[in-house]
């Protein structure tokens, strides 16, 4: 019997947890090319976490660990409560079962995490560095040719699809090595570790994401500053006597944001004008928020009040459909408000003010330091392969212990969690699996059955898009309508438009098509379809009025379908001239 305890304590368990934590940050999306891969992918992702913290808690309870509850837990608890709360109080629509299964991935993380040992958090972060090297890799052979990137605009993406993302994980695992070549005593690691800290580094700069770079850079500063480096000793020395060496670095910081801002100025533009509407939607609902995952429903109607507002604004060329706020922190402060926020800051707080800590500890407060700056600029928190980067790296991080609590006491809870994520991952995976087929047999779906999926944005779209045509027009009309209504855009607007024109519906259509440009001013194609509108009920006032705003329209860049329909505006105006130089003419 104790053979058979040592088995399974020193081989199988600790095998099975390097195998899941494999499963779950290996890019499945590469292989897995359906309709619904990234919801079943998620799904899947989700029993795996569960599976793994069944193992954690199975080697607690084998190697008779003690458990102590820390503030962080505690906080976290009250975190997690207040989110379901928010989502389901003052969420204005159904929550949707992908929106469930991505919090029960966090909470499952954090937990299978915090409850393993300190050498298997250390097998954990090889993973996440082994993973790391293969994305980079997968850049490299992008960079040569070799294999094709996801995106059509960006070439070096990884086997993620923006390049962003791929910025975030390299990044991440860039600090693990630099932490693993600073503790290592070994020349030989640290030669093979040095390997793959300039291929990251080279992988990093081909995603050319400026999110990435600034965290990496932070993030490696923070571990050589805590390490017990010679010359990093000698620095800091300087620093506290003397005065010279601060303006350099304060002047290195300022010549950094400065390049950082004017390296892409348009996107950084972007990013500010998206903040500066964020700060609007945070006046209407400071203390809770607007709730979960509504920032693509709510933010298009304050860009288009912004823009009502201020028509001639600079910030029309900078304007898009944005999906995030590219700050993980005004999404927490839009979605969640000043409860949620503040309970995020303390509880980060928590893991980096702890003083009772070990150098080496001190130093892996690096992995989440990296995570949050790049969430700062960017939206890590919506890739399920980015997003459980930080439940895990913040349950490696020690915090000050409230209680101890035997196991047969929390066993009972710890068990509840992990099965009911497995019994929700199971179902989910199996309800995506089923919308799968009718998406591809082109099923329809009954009343019931739509109003469960209309408010999932991808389930809805790839409805309209792969059984949608097939439908009445009536039905067809009421998915766009709610697709427009729930999820506005330009784009979907002028469709909405366009459907109730053919309709012979003018008022609605020039509504939809008005909020359209309202929404993003440099588009031409909202003012083009309101002319049109205006041309078949014959108002030539509103028709020259309009007309003279696409003639004199800037947009961001001239195509071949902007240039036609000015041409054609430009011939019915001047066509609606004509007469009156025709009567000049006879008159003389």
């Amino acid at each position: 019997m104790k053979e058979l305890h040592q088995v399974f304590s020193r081989q199988i368990f600790p095998f099975l947890q390097v195998f899941l934590l494999l499963i779950l940050f290996l890019p499945f999306n590469l292989v897995s090319q359906n309709i619904l891969s990234d919801h079943i992918i998620i799904s899947f992702s989700v029993f795996i976490v569960a599976c793994l913290a069944a193992i954690s808690i199975f080697m607690v309870t084998i190697n008779k660990q003690i458990l102590q509850v820390t503030i962080t837990d505690i906080l976290a608890a009250y975190y997690f409560v207040y989110i379901l709360l928010n989502a389901y109080v003052i969420r204005p629509i159904p929550v949707p079962d992908i929106l469930e299964i991505r919090y029960l991935l966090v909470v499952l993380i954090y937990l299978s995490v915090r409850i393993m040992t300190n050498k298997e958090k250390n097998r954990g972060l090889t993973i996440i560095m082994v993973i790391g090297i293969l994305e980079a890799i997968f850049i490299m052979l992008q960079a040569c040719g070799l294999l094709e990137s996801r995106h059509l605009l960006f070439k070096f993406t990884g086997s993620f699809f923006n390049p962003g993302l791929a910025g975030c994980f390299i990044a991440c695992s860039l600090c693990i090595l630099i932490y693993y070549l600073v503790t290592a005593l070994q020349p030989l690691n640290k030669l093979f570790i040095s390997a793959g800290t300039i291929l990251l580094s080279c992988a990093l700069i081909l995603t050319n994401s400026r999110a990435g770079w600034l965290a990496a850079i932070i993030g490696i500063s923070y571990i050589l500053w805590h390490s017990d480096n010679k010359l990093i000793r000698q620095v800091k020395l300087h620093l506290r006597n003397s005065f010279i060496p601060k303006i350099i670095i304060i002047s290195i910081i300022l010549s950094g944001m400065m390049f950082f801002y004017q390296y892409k100025k348009s996107s950084a533009d972007g990013r500010l004008f998206i903040w500066k509407v964020c700060l609007e939607m945070i006046e209407d609902k400071p203390l809770t928020g607007h709730g979960p995952g509504t920032f693509r429903s709510k933010f298009p109607h304050y860009q288009a009040a912004f823009f009502t507002k201020k028509p001639n604004s600079d910030y029309a060329f900078v304007a898009g459909n944005p999906s995030t706020p590219f700050n993980e922190y005004l999404s927490v402060l839009v979605t969640q408000g000043l409860v949620g926020f503040t309970l995020l800051i303390i509880i980060l707080l928590t893991l980096f003010m702890n003083r009772d800590i070990t150098r080496k500890q001190k130093m892996k407060q690096s992995f989440l330091l990296t995570f949050c700056i790049f969430a700062f600029f960017s939206y890590p928190m919506e890739h399920y392969r980015t997003l459980i980067l930080f439940p895990f790296f913040a349950a490696l991080l020690p915090s000050k212990y409230i209680v101890t609590i035997h196991n047969q006491k929390i066993n009972f809870i710890l068990f509840s969690i992990v099965f009911s994520g497995m019994y929700f991952s199971v179902k989910a995976i199996n309800e995506f699996s089923k919308l799968e087929q009718t998406y591809k047999l082109q099923h329809r779906m009954t009343t019931v059955e739509y109003e469960k999926i209309k408010y999932d944005i991808d389930l809805l779209e790839n409805y309209y898009t792969f059984v949608g045509y097939k439908l009445p027009d009536a039905e067809e009309l009421k998915i766009v309508e709610d697709y427009v209504n729930l999820y506005p855009s330009s784009i979907g607007l002028c469709e909405l438009g366009k459907k109730y024109k053919v309709k012979n519906n003018p008022n609605k259509a020039r509504e939809y098509f008005t909020f359209a440009s309202n929404i993003n001013p440099s588009l031409i194609t909202p003012y083009y379809e309101l002319f049109l509108v205006y041309q078949e009920e014959g108002n030539i006032n509103e028709m020259k009025e309009i007309g003279k705003k696409i003639l004199h329209h800037k947009i961001k860049e001239e195509s071949t379908t902007s240039l036609k329909m000015k041409a054609y505006v430009k011939k019915i105006l001047h066509n609606l001239q004509a007469p009156k130089k025709v009567l000049i003419n006879k008159k003389n």
